[in-house]
């Protein structure tokens, strides 16, 4: 599984993908692969899910636009979780999405 962290400028979202990263290996899920990358960069690089941090509604928005485009799914990291890095929060929403985009929840 290929996850994205969208942010500003690919710092911050590094950190974070450092540690989702390890989140996902203590759950088990050693296939996991997360990069980070900044808006003014992004292509969806055959990613399996983007995580967009909080960028502001118009980057936001552009960052989905494409992310639909590419028929890419999309989550965003909620303000609080990012600037507080709860990793683990986030691994847990990520796991929780794709479990029920691969009709594996309700």
């Amino acid at each position: 599984m290929k996850l994205l962290v969208v942010c500003s400028n690919g710092i911050s979202s590094g950190f974070i993908a450092r540690r989702i990263k390890k989140c996902g290996l203590a759950e088990g899920f050693n296939d996991l692969e997360v990069k980070s990358i900044s808006y003014q960069s992004f292509e969806t690089e055959n990613a399996d899910l983007v995580l967009i941090g909080p960028l502001g509604e118009y980057v936001q928005n552009k960052m989905a636009a494409m992310c639909e485009k590419d028929k890419v799914p999309y989550l965003f990291i909620g303000h609080d979780d990012y600037v507080q890095m709860n990793a683990y929060k986030i691994f847990m929403e990520v796991r929780f999405f794709l479990e029920r985009l691969q009709g594996g929840g309700k």
